[in-house]
């Protein structure tokens, strides 16, 4: 069944790391999609992600804002309306580097494998869920 989504009207998550937000758009949970999995996440002036890899295809697409992402030890800057495949285990973080908000849509298929498989699986990575202000 098709489904519209305001992200504006979604619950968001912040980071355990210090300067990111994440907004779940879709997958299973959110409006049954069986194979794609998609969000955003808004990225502070110099905010960091840590370095991991997904057993599943990905892309990353820059809505706006400047980033440095890693991807298999070979940096690279992207800004507004680039965006980055990604295969099976590609190694990447991402970082913003630009003087305001970086926002990413990422999305994953299949969903099942789209889980983050971090380099330091001892660090902080867990999204906190917020209540919007009515």
């Amino acid at each position: 069944m098709a489904t519209i989504i305001v992200k504006n009207e979604e619950p968001y998550y912040t980071s355990k790391v210090p300067g990111r937000e994440r907004v779940f758009l879709l997958g299973k949970e959110r409006c049954n999609s069986t194979y794609l999995k998609a969000d955003t996440v808004t990225y502070a002036p110099g905010a960091v992600g840590g370095e991991h890899h997904h057993k599943s295809e990905s892309f990353i697409y820059v809505i706006e804002g400047d980033c440095e992402i890693k991807i298999n030890g070979t940096s690279h800057r992207i800004g507004k309306e680039t965006m980055v495949y990604l295969d099976p285990g590609d190694k990447h973080y991402i970082k913003n580097v630009g003087k305001t908000k970086m926002v990413m849509l990422e999305a994953f298929a299949p969903q099942a494998d789209a889980a983050s498989i971090w380099t330091d699986p001892n660090a902080p990575h867990d999204w906190i869920k917020v209540e919007r202000k009515k």
